[in-house]
Formats: structure tokens, sequence, C-alpha cells
């Protein structure tokens, strides 16, 4: 029987106390696995391929700033819903934010590949999956490609 594994939390809590190398390693691995499921949330809300880029960075930013995973608890439920519900949030003042015409300075761009993005969003089905059901789907699939036979060891710690 194949068991789909999730998040785990002491990853999570890793990830939210990075001042050690496992801290580091740990959010290096979440990010790496839940880039690609928040951006292609972004784009299937609507926003063009380069502002679905810059939000999804700034989401980043925003939650290394902010200390967002220590914020996070098992209890309340899993971490992609958490992570989902935070950028629901993150999104809806970014848009209040660009209605009022004020913006922030400019935030320091992470590494992420949305050349490669790009080219696996335009692959999405054009059907009536929502925004959440896109972003399950996609966490989904990056877990399973990311699975417990995976050579990189930063995001194998999340299974």
């Amino acid at each position: 029987m194949v068991r789909f594994h999730t998040t785990q939390w002491s990853a999570v809590l890793d990830a939210a106390h990075r001042t050690s190398p496992e801290g580091e390693k740990a959010l290096a691995g979440l990010c790496q696995v839940y880039w690609y499921p928040l951006y292609a949330y972004i784009r299937r809300q609507g926003a063009p391929q380069a502002d679905a880029q810059d939000l999804t960075q700034q989401f980043f930013v925003h939650v290394l700033s902010t200390d967002l995973l220590a914020a996070a608890d098992r209890q309340r439920g899993r971490f992609r819903a958490f992570l989902l519900t935070a950028l629901k949030n993150f999104l809806a003042n970014e848009h209040r934010l660009a209605t009022a015409g004020k913006r922030g300075g400019p935030q320091p761009p992470l590494s992420l590949d949305f050349q490669d993005g790009e080219e696996r969003y335009t692959c999405e089905p054009a059907h009536d999956v929502t925004p959440e059901r896109l972003f399950q789907r996609r966490w989904a699939i990056t877990i399973l490609n990311h699975g417990p036979h995976s050579q990189d060891t930063a995001t194998s710690r999340l299974h």
C-alpha cells in the first residue's frame, strides 16, 4: 500500500528556528516543495505571469521577515492549509495596498525558477479547477515527485 506523505511538523519547527544549519536546510526544503503550488494558485487567481512571479517572491520574503512559520500549529490542521491561508491573507493585503496606491520598498528577490514554473503552468488544464484545488493538486504532485527515494536530502526530510 502506498502511503501519501505529508509535511513533517519537525521540518516546519526547524524552519521556524532557522538559526541552525538544520533550520536553514528545512526552510530551503519547504520553499522548494511549496513555491510552485503557491505560484500556480496565484496564476489561477488571474495574476499575469510577471505579477505572479513577483507575488510569489514577495510572499516568501513576507514569510521570512515576519517569522510566520513560528505561528504554524499542528493542532490547527495541515501545514499546507496554514500556508494557503497565509498566502490568501498576503494577497488580500497586497491588493489593498496596490489599490490604495501605496507600495513598500523593493524586496530582495528569491532565486526561483519561474521559467520552469511558467512552462509547467502552461500545461495545467484550462478547466474549471479552482485555485484552491489546483494548489492541492500541485502540492500532492510535488510531494510525490520528491518521494522517499529522492536524492535531495533537503526535501526528503519533509516526508
